[in-house]
């Protein structure tokens, strides 16, 4: 764990000194929101919920520079989650991370790299669904990348991602509530190639393949996949994208008796999206089935389909509406009961934006889960938020890129 974190440091810094020297605009957006709300089943329970005033603190800052040839990203975020007369849920969580690219002739070079500090109450939310309890969490990634432009028509495209997830509950007995989560190793390599069509059409195939590693010998996975895909631009205002696939999956693990066994599965690969704006109002929308790591030493099938509803009464007075619907189960052949879950909520939000700086929102979210083959009942919960953001000005470097 060490090891990888040091890697990370290392490529975050290289790819700050390497064009800093070269750089022509850099940029600074800082952002600060305050958020307090009420939910009342702030544990996602089926029995005796529990309600909850709660509040946030959050600071975000975007940086970088860019050059003819060069864009490099940094982000940083500070934030604090408090909960009244909960304190085993209150946590912290930080973020830095880069991400860089670099032009050269017909070869384009990029370096995607975070390190973050959360809570298993945010990260497990849409896999494992484990939310009864604060578990932080460290999860360090990096992911390089490469393209190159083979024809006018054809982009050559490889990358590699590697995931390494830390839970800090070691020191609690493996029977407390919220703390079976595993941690895990998540590699993933994909070459693709995107091909034009027409001006308006692309054509993109994809071979996929990862290894997913619990702690210890408890489980890992091996996936390959292959997909097809095509992008349309209808026209300025409508996109649309369609990929489909199958995924072979190979697990081994050790199931409850402690016996060993191996399994295998070919799963569907599904991404569709698109994307609508008229004048005053925008709707977007996915579907997609894959294989995703989750926390409980398994290998998770995740199906999830997306809405987002976007209304602009005035240049103040905006009209929000989100909603996602998930549905996992393990993936790999391998049979878990504990992993057959349905999530879904929806968010409406009402903002005003009071001056060029300040935005305030209101919202209401509904959200429900159900485990559906152990037969515990749906969880569902009601909260309400208010919110305040402030956008810092953005400062001007002119004067300081000519000393």
């Amino acid at each position: 764990m060490e090891t990888n974190r040091i890697i990370l440091v290392a490529a975050l810094s290289c790819s700050f000194f390497s064009a800093a020297v070269s750089a022509e605009k850099w940029y600074w957006e800082p952002v600060f929101n305050a958020r307090t709300g009420y939910d009342d089943n702030i544990r996602l329970e089926t029995d005796d919920p529990e309600s909850a005033f709660n509040s946030q603190l959050t600071a975000d800052a975007r940086f970088g520079f860019r050059t003819e040839v060069s864009d490099v990203k940094f982000q940083t975020r500070l934030a604090t989650y408090q909960y009244n007369g909960l304190s085993d849920l209150d946590y912290n969580e930080a973020l830095f991370g880069v991400d860089s690219s670099l032009r050269h002739d017909l070869d384009t070079f990029g370096i995607n790299a975070n390190l973050l500090r959360d809570s298993s109450r945010t990260s497990e939310l849409e896999t494992t669904g484990s939310v009864e309890t604060s578990i932080p969490r460290i999860k360090t990634y990096i992911s390089p990348n490469w393209s190159r432009q083979l024809s006018e028509r054809s982009l050559l495209q490889l990358s590699y991602a590697h995931t390494d997830v830390d839970y800090q509950n070691k020191s609690r007995t493996a029977t407390s509530s919220g703390t079976n989560l595993i941690d895990y190793r998540y590699d993933s390599a994909s070459i693709g190639l995107i091909h034009k069509l027409s001006e308006r059409t692309d054509l993109q195939t994809t071979l996929i393949g990862s290894r997913y590693k619990a702690s210890g010998v408890y489980s890992k996975s091996e996936t390959i996949g292959f997909q097809v895909g095509l992008t349309r631009r209808f026209s300025e205002t409508l996109n649309a994208s369609v990929a489909l696939g199958l995924n072979h999956i190979d697990t081994f693990f050790i199931n409850a008796a402690s016996e060993k066994d191996e399994e295998s599965d070919i799963a569907p690969l599904i991404s569709i999206s698109f994307d609508k704006k008229w004048e005053r109002t925008s709707l977007n929308g996915s579907l997609s089935s894959s294989a995703s790591p989750g926390g409980d030493g398994r290998m998770l099938s995740r199906n999830s389909v997306s809405l987002g509803f976007n209304h602009k009464f005035t240049e103040r007075l905006n009209f929000a509406l989100d909603t996602v619907y998930t549905r996992n189960e393990t993936a790999g052949g391998v049979k878990n009961s504990g992993d057959t879950r349905t999530y879904y909520s929806i968010e409406p939000k009402l903002s005003w934006r009071a001056s060029r700086w300040w935005t305030i929102s209101g919202s209401y979210r509904y959200r429900a889960q159900e485990y559906t083959e152990t037969d515990g009942g749906v969880a569902d919960s009601n909260a309400v938020y208010l919110n305040v953001e402030y956008v810092w000005p953005r400062p001007s470097y002119a004067q300081w890129m000519k000393l």
